[in-house]
Protein backbone atom coordinates (compact mmCIF):
# COMPACT_ATOMS: atom_id res chain seq x y z
CA UNK A 1 0.00 0.00 0.00
CA UNK A 2 3.06 2.16 -0.94
CA UNK A 3 2.11 6.00 -1.08
CA UNK A 4 -1.55 5.43 -0.64
CA UNK A 5 -4.03 8.41 0.48
CA UNK A 6 -6.27 8.24 2.91
CA UNK A 7 -9.63 10.07 3.05
CA UNK A 8 -12.12 10.02 6.00
CA UNK A 9 -15.63 11.00 6.80
CA UNK A 10 -16.62 14.04 8.93
CA UNK A 11 -14.33 17.03 10.34
CA UNK A 12 -10.72 17.50 11.94
CA UNK A 13 -11.12 16.03 15.61
CA UNK A 14 -14.03 13.57 14.94
CA UNK A 15 -13.62 9.90 16.44
CA UNK A 16 -13.51 9.01 12.19
CA UNK A 17 -10.44 11.38 12.16
CA UNK A 18 -8.54 9.41 15.33
CA UNK A 19 -9.49 6.26 13.67
CA UNK A 20 -8.21 7.36 10.30
CA UNK A 21 -4.94 8.43 11.83
CA UNK A 22 -4.47 5.16 13.77
CA UNK A 23 -4.50 3.78 10.27
CA UNK A 24 -1.67 5.68 8.88
CA UNK A 25 0.60 5.19 11.86
CA UNK A 26 0.02 1.80 11.75
CA UNK A 27 1.13 1.59 8.03
CA UNK A 28 3.89 4.52 7.52
CA UNK A 29 3.70 4.38 4.05
CA UNK A 30 0.09 5.81 3.74
CA UNK A 31 -0.43 9.26 4.11
CA UNK A 32 -3.50 11.51 5.47
CA UNK A 33 -5.20 14.17 2.74
CA UNK A 34 -7.53 16.62 2.93
CA UNK A 35 -10.29 15.26 1.54
CA UNK A 36 -12.89 14.63 4.46
CA UNK A 37 -16.65 14.43 3.52
CA UNK A 38 -19.59 15.54 5.36
CA UNK A 39 -21.74 12.40 3.80
CA UNK A 40 -21.14 8.76 4.01
CA UNK A 41 -22.36 8.17 0.32
CA UNK A 42 -19.57 10.86 -0.68
CA UNK A 43 -16.52 8.30 -0.42
CA UNK A 44 -17.52 6.92 -3.82
CA UNK A 45 -17.38 10.10 -5.50
CA UNK A 46 -13.78 10.37 -3.58
CA UNK A 47 -12.65 6.96 -5.06
CA UNK A 48 -13.85 7.69 -8.16
CA UNK A 49 -12.68 11.09 -9.21
CA UNK A 50 -8.66 9.65 -7.39
CA UNK A 51 -8.82 11.96 -4.75
CA UNK A 52 -8.06 9.39 -1.86
CA UNK A 53 -7.15 5.29 -2.54
CA UNK A 54 -9.26 4.66 0.14
CA UNK A 55 -11.65 6.42 3.16
CA UNK A 56 -12.48 5.71 6.75
CA UNK A 57 -16.49 5.04 7.72
CA UNK A 58 -17.89 4.49 11.01
CA UNK A 59 -19.33 0.71 10.62
CA UNK A 60 -20.70 0.34 14.33
CA UNK A 61 -20.87 1.72 17.57
CA UNK A 62 -20.99 -1.02 20.42
CA UNK A 63 -23.75 0.79 22.08
CA UNK A 64 -25.52 2.89 19.48
CA UNK A 65 -25.17 -0.12 16.83
CA UNK A 66 -24.95 0.14 13.21
CA UNK A 67 -24.21 2.84 11.29
CA UNK A 68 -26.92 2.29 8.48
CA UNK A 69 -25.10 4.85 5.97
CA UNK A 70 -22.11 2.80 5.83
CA UNK A 71 -23.49 -0.47 5.21
CA UNK A 72 -26.17 1.44 2.61
CA UNK A 73 -23.15 2.74 1.28
CA UNK A 74 -21.84 -0.94 0.55
CA UNK A 75 -24.96 -1.54 -1.69
CA UNK A 76 -25.07 0.65 -3.41
CA UNK A 77 -21.64 0.85 -4.79
CA UNK A 78 -18.85 -1.70 -5.78
CA UNK A 79 -16.54 -0.79 -3.06
CA UNK A 80 -14.92 -3.38 -1.05
CA UNK A 81 -14.15 -2.99 3.37
CA UNK A 82 -10.42 -3.72 3.18
CA UNK A 83 -9.98 -3.24 6.77
CA UNK A 84 -11.00 -2.50 10.28
CA UNK A 85 -10.04 -0.10 13.02
CA UNK A 86 -11.79 -0.35 15.80
CA UNK A 87 -11.05 2.67 18.78
CA UNK A 88 -11.87 2.99 22.23
CA UNK A 89 -14.47 5.59 22.47
CA UNK A 90 -13.90 8.40 25.15
CA UNK A 91 -15.96 11.50 25.87
CA UNK A 92 -14.92 14.66 27.00
CA UNK A 93 -16.49 18.03 28.15
CA UNK A 94 -15.04 20.91 26.31
CA UNK A 95 -15.97 24.48 26.70
CA UNK A 96 -14.32 27.66 26.66
CA UNK A 97 -15.34 27.83 30.16
CA UNK A 98 -13.38 26.70 32.83
CA UNK A 99 -15.77 25.91 35.95
CA UNK A 100 -19.03 22.69 34.91
CA UNK A 101 -21.16 25.10 37.32
CA UNK A 102 -21.06 28.02 33.93
CA UNK A 103 -22.09 25.57 31.55
CA UNK A 104 -25.78 26.26 30.28
CA UNK A 105 -26.07 24.25 27.03
CA UNK A 106 -24.12 21.54 25.35
CA UNK A 107 -23.83 20.90 21.92
CA UNK A 108 -23.42 17.12 20.38
CA UNK A 109 -23.90 14.39 18.05
CA UNK A 110 -27.09 12.49 19.46
CA UNK A 111 -25.24 9.21 19.72
CA UNK A 112 -22.55 11.34 21.85
CA UNK A 113 -25.67 12.86 24.21
CA UNK A 114 -27.31 9.68 24.58
CA UNK A 115 -23.51 8.00 25.45
CA UNK A 116 -23.25 10.52 28.17
CA UNK A 117 -27.47 10.91 29.79
CA UNK A 118 -26.07 9.33 33.15
CA UNK A 119 -23.25 11.96 33.24
CA UNK A 120 -24.92 15.04 31.75
CA UNK A 121 -28.35 14.59 34.12
CA UNK A 122 -26.54 13.96 37.59
CA UNK A 123 -23.85 17.41 36.68
CA UNK A 124 -25.41 19.55 34.29
CA UNK A 125 -29.23 19.02 35.17
CA UNK A 126 -30.03 22.39 33.98
CA UNK A 127 -28.34 23.07 30.76
CA UNK A 128 -29.76 22.91 27.46
CA UNK A 129 -28.93 19.83 25.40
CA UNK A 130 -28.74 20.89 21.62
CA UNK A 131 -28.29 18.20 18.84
CA UNK A 132 -25.17 18.92 16.08
CA UNK A 133 -24.71 16.82 12.89
CA UNK A 134 -20.90 15.64 14.20
CA UNK A 135 -19.14 16.72 17.75
CA UNK A 136 -16.75 18.76 15.65
CA UNK A 137 -19.63 20.78 14.52
CA UNK A 138 -20.84 21.24 18.43
CA UNK A 139 -17.40 22.03 19.40
CA UNK A 140 -17.04 24.48 16.51
CA UNK A 141 -20.31 26.09 17.94
CA UNK A 142 -19.30 26.09 21.65
CA UNK A 143 -16.16 27.53 20.40
CA UNK A 144 -17.72 30.79 18.46
CA UNK A 145 -20.89 31.19 21.05
CA UNK A 146 -18.08 30.83 24.21
CA UNK A 147 -20.66 32.39 27.03
CA UNK A 148 -22.01 28.96 28.77
CA UNK A 149 -21.79 26.19 25.73
CA UNK A 150 -19.37 23.53 25.79
CA UNK A 151 -19.64 20.62 23.60
CA UNK A 152 -18.90 16.66 23.98
CA UNK A 153 -16.11 14.05 21.90
CA UNK A 154 -12.79 13.67 21.70
CA UNK A 155 -9.96 15.66 23.60
CA UNK A 156 -8.36 16.71 19.89
CA UNK A 157 -11.21 19.27 19.72
CA UNK A 158 -9.78 20.94 22.49
CA UNK A 159 -6.94 21.26 20.50
CA UNK A 160 -8.53 22.03 17.10
CA UNK A 161 -10.69 24.63 18.53
CA UNK A 162 -8.79 25.59 21.68
CA UNK A 163 -11.26 24.32 24.19
CA UNK A 164 -10.34 23.55 27.72
CA UNK A 165 -11.26 19.89 29.08
CA UNK A 166 -13.85 20.70 31.81
CA UNK A 167 -14.01 16.82 32.36
CA UNK A 168 -12.42 13.96 31.02
CA UNK A 169 -14.45 10.43 30.48
CA UNK A 170 -17.66 11.36 30.90
CA UNK A 171 -19.13 8.09 28.44
CA UNK A 172 -22.04 5.98 30.87
CA UNK A 173 -20.17 3.03 29.36
CA UNK A 174 -16.61 2.57 29.98
CA UNK A 175 -16.22 0.31 27.50
CA UNK A 176 -17.94 1.86 24.45
CA UNK A 177 -15.85 1.45 21.67
CA UNK A 178 -16.22 2.18 17.02
CA UNK A 179 -15.43 -0.19 14.69
CA UNK A 180 -14.44 1.89 11.76
CA UNK A 181 -14.32 0.01 7.94
CA UNK A 182 -11.46 1.68 5.56
CA UNK A 183 -13.19 0.82 1.87
CA UNK A 184 -11.75 1.17 -1.27
CA UNK A 185 -12.34 0.16 -5.26
CA UNK A 186 -9.56 -3.07 -5.11
CA UNK A 187 -10.17 -6.15 -2.74
CA UNK A 188 -6.84 -6.88 -0.95
CA UNK A 189 -4.38 -9.61 -2.20
CA UNK A 190 -3.91 -10.35 2.13
CA UNK A 191 -5.10 -13.66 3.97
CA UNK A 192 -8.10 -12.14 5.12
CA UNK A 193 -9.53 -12.94 9.03
CA UNK A 194 -12.73 -11.74 8.33
CA UNK A 195 -15.38 -11.25 5.74
CA UNK A 196 -18.50 -9.59 5.00
CA UNK A 197 -21.28 -10.64 2.46
CA UNK A 198 -24.68 -8.76 1.09
CA UNK A 199 -27.42 -10.84 0.09
CA UNK A 200 -31.26 -10.91 -0.94
CA UNK A 201 -33.13 -14.27 -0.99
CA UNK A 202 -36.44 -15.28 -2.54
CA UNK A 203 -39.45 -14.22 0.42
CA UNK A 204 -40.78 -17.80 1.15
CA UNK A 205 -40.64 -19.81 4.06
CA UNK A 206 -37.17 -21.21 5.43
CA UNK A 207 -34.80 -18.99 3.01
CA UNK A 208 -32.84 -17.94 5.82
CA UNK A 209 -32.55 -20.68 7.70
CA UNK A 210 -30.82 -22.12 4.42
CA UNK A 211 -28.55 -19.82 4.44
CA UNK A 212 -27.64 -20.16 8.32
CA UNK A 213 -27.51 -24.01 8.00
CA UNK A 214 -24.58 -23.85 4.86
CA UNK A 215 -22.75 -21.80 7.48
CA UNK A 216 -23.58 -24.24 10.40
CA UNK A 217 -22.30 -27.27 7.72
CA UNK A 218 -18.91 -25.26 7.64
CA UNK A 219 -18.82 -24.98 11.14
CA UNK A 220 -18.43 -20.85 10.04
CA UNK A 221 -18.71 -18.58 13.46
CA UNK A 222 -21.14 -15.63 11.96
CA UNK A 223 -19.66 -12.01 14.18
CA UNK A 224 -22.92 -9.72 12.55
CA UNK A 225 -26.17 -10.24 10.83
CA UNK A 226 -28.72 -7.55 10.03
CA UNK A 227 -31.05 -6.39 7.17
CA UNK A 228 -31.12 -2.89 5.29
CA UNK A 229 -34.27 -1.89 3.28
CA UNK A 230 -33.21 -2.84 -0.66
CA UNK A 231 -34.52 0.72 -2.23
CA UNK A 232 -35.41 -1.05 -4.92
CA UNK A 233 -39.17 -2.36 -3.93
CA UNK A 234 -41.09 -1.32 -0.83
CA UNK A 235 -40.57 -3.73 1.93
CA UNK A 236 -38.05 -6.10 0.38
CA UNK A 237 -34.55 -6.34 2.02
CA UNK A 238 -31.17 -7.52 1.89
CA UNK A 239 -29.20 -9.09 4.38
CA UNK A 240 -25.52 -8.33 5.72
CA UNK A 241 -23.67 -10.96 7.07
CA UNK A 242 -19.90 -10.68 9.26
CA UNK A 243 -18.29 -13.63 9.55
CA UNK A 244 -14.92 -15.29 10.72
CA UNK A 245 -13.40 -16.47 7.41
CA UNK A 246 -12.10 -20.30 6.79
CA UNK A 247 -8.56 -20.78 6.93
CA UNK A 248 -9.12 -23.23 4.02
CA UNK A 249 -9.69 -20.71 1.50
CA UNK A 250 -11.03 -23.90 -0.97
CA UNK A 251 -13.48 -24.47 1.69
CA UNK A 252 -14.26 -20.76 2.09
CA UNK A 253 -14.78 -20.34 -1.88
CA UNK A 254 -16.63 -23.21 -1.74
CA UNK A 255 -19.01 -21.92 1.07
CA UNK A 256 -19.47 -19.08 -0.28
CA UNK A 257 -20.34 -20.57 -3.72
CA UNK A 258 -23.05 -22.61 -2.08
CA UNK A 259 -24.50 -19.55 -0.43
CA UNK A 260 -24.20 -17.31 -3.78
CA UNK A 261 -26.48 -20.26 -5.41
CA UNK A 262 -29.34 -19.57 -3.38
CA UNK A 263 -29.84 -15.74 -3.50
CA UNK A 264 -31.57 -13.89 -6.23
CA UNK A 265 -28.80 -11.52 -5.49
CA UNK A 266 -25.43 -11.60 -3.58
CA UNK A 267 -22.15 -9.41 -3.00
CA UNK A 268 -18.82 -10.42 -1.45
CA UNK A 269 -18.66 -6.60 -0.14
CA UNK A 270 -14.89 -7.63 1.58
CA UNK A 271 -12.63 -9.40 2.99
CA UNK A 272 -10.28 -8.09 5.67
Amino acid sequence: MAGKRVAFFGAKGTFTHLAALQFCNENKDLQLVNENFIRISEADKILDENKADYCVVPAENSTGGMVNDTFDLLIGSKLKVLNEIRLPIIQNLLSKESDIGMIKSVYAHPQSLAQCRDFLNANLPNAELIDASSNAVGAKIAAERKNGAAAIGAKILSDVYDLNIIRENINDSSGNETRFFVVGKKSSAKCAKHSIILFALQNRAGALYEILKIFNNYNCNMTQISSRPSRVKNWDYLFVVEFDTLSDSEKNQSMLNEIENKCVYYNCAGMY
